[in-house]
Formats: C-alpha cells, sequence, structure tokens
C-alpha cells in the first residue's frame, strides 16, 4: 500500500467553487510522492456516477455522493473523501497510509463527521444494511447524511487531528462543538475552510458579507496555494 494510486473523491459543487477546486488541487499535486486520480463529485460535469440521484433532504449538491465510493473502488482498496474547501499542506500519503484497525472500515476526525474520510473500501462489502448505490439514489426515504453515518459509526476510527485543521482551530462545529488541534506550521498536515463566511474565495457573496478570515494564516495558505495554481496554469498557456 505504501506507494499505491491515491484515489481522491472531491465533493463540490463546481462553478462557485472553481477557485477552490485550483487550489485544492494544487495542493495535492505539489505535496502528494505517489500517483493519484481525482474524481470531481458534480454533477454538472460528472460522469454517468453522479447522474439521477433524487436529492430531496441534501445539504449540499454533493452530499450523499460520498457514500457511494466504496462501491465505486469496486470494494476493493482505499479512497480518499475531501470537501473542496481544503488544501492539503503535507504528503497526503501520509493519510493514506493510516492505519485501519481489521474491525473498522472508515477513518474521520468524528463519527459524525464526514469532510475527511478514509475508506478502507473491502469492508463496506460486509456491513450489514449499507445500501447500495442504486438505493441511495433513489433515496425514497429522503435520508440526510446522519442516516448513512450512523449505519456506520460501529466501523469509525478517529482521524489524527492534523489532518484537519478547520478554520486554522478556531472555528467549532455549531451542533456538536467539537474543536480541533490549532494551526500548527509543523504539524498541520490539512486545512479545512469550514465557515462559509470566512471561506477566502468568497463563493457566494449574494448570501454572505465575507469578513477577513480571523485566522490570518489560515488565509494566507489558502491564496499562496492559490495563486501558485493559477501561475502554473498562467505558465501552461503560455507554453502551448
Amino acid at each position: 500500500m505504501n506507494n499505491e494510486t491515491i484515489y481522491f473523491y472531491i465533493g463540490t459543487d463546481g462553478n462557485a467553487n472553481s477557485p477552490a477546486e485550483k487550489a485544492l488541487e494544487y495542493s495535492i499535486k505539489t505535496n502528494c510522492s505517489v500517483p493519484y486520480e481525482i474524481e470531481w463529485m458534480d454533477t454538472a460535469r460528472g460522469g454517468a456516477d453522479w447522474q439521477g440521484w433524487n436529492k430531496n433532504g441534501w445539504y449540499t449538491p454533493f452530499s450523499h455522493f460520498r457514500f457511494a465510493i466504496p462501491e465505486l473502488r469496486g470494494f476493493s482498496g482505499r479512497a480518499i473523501y475531501m470537501d473542496v474547501d481544503q488544501i492539503i499542506l503535507k504528503d497526503p500519503k501520509g493519510l493514506f497510509n493510516l492505519e485501519i484497525p481489521e474491525d473498522k472500515a472508515w477513518i474521520s476526525l468524528d463519527k459524525t463527521r464526514t469532510d475527511v474520510v478514509v475508506y478502507d473500501c473491502s469492508k463496506f462489502k460486509n456491513i450489514q444494511g449499507w445500501p447500495s448505490i442504486e438505493y441511495m439514489k433513489a433515496n425514497k426515504q429522503k435520508e440526510h447524511i446522519g442516516h448513512f453515518v450512523k449505519r456506520i459509526q460501529n466501523y469509525w476510527h478517529p482521524l489524527p487531528h492534523k489532518w484537519c485543521c478547520n478554520d486554522g482551530g478556531i472555528a467549532s462545529d455549531q451542533k456538536n462543538k467539537f474543536i480541533c488541534d490549532p494551526y500548527n506550521k509543523d504539524e498541520t498536515c490539512l486545512l479545512h475552510y469550514t465557515q462559509m463566511e470566512w471561506q477566502p474565495w468568497k463563493p457566494y457573496p449574494k448570501k454572505f458579507k465575507y469578513p477577513p478570515h480571523p485566522h490570518a494564516r489560515a488565509e494566507s495558505l489558502w491564496w499562496q496555494m492559490y495563486a501558485k495554481a493559477l501561475e502554473e496554469e498562467l505558465d501552461n498557456v503560455n507554453t502551448v
């Protein structure tokens, strides 16, 4: 598993988060030491896997896509799910290769959170009651994320805090008041910009006023990644 291809599945709604996609993709590219593939989980430009879903009760346009990953991988190997509003600061090989105990099937920051997940896809095939993709697509019960997470809570294993630093460590989950470790230059491996009104790329200006991010270093790191992504994009255009 040490040098096998890392499969990233990124939840995104496309246009509004295009800058976030560029920053995240660049952060993966510049830090990853092994082969990788990225699947953008976006109905507008994605393939057949993301079409035909009943989204009643979803919090985002990609909410339930993340639960299809084990089956899409053929219940084999590992995969990483991430929300698009993140950047990676260290080699994601370390995230992909985290130990998952034999009786566990997925890793995340908290058993109710699915914003960064490492799946051991093979184990989902034997989880009693785990629904098929076709069941998820139909969504006849109008289930939300919590329903799916509840089915697999007994198979959860904790993610080290350094692999999901929320807003530099100053933001809390409004529902369960979960607070992560503060940003540390040497230790933090991933930054997650959870609070929409602080997201540096300002995806929804009609909805939020977007004051300066209260963690200046977290905001600066995002802008650095985005600027480098744009610079690389421009270089590629100029060499054509």
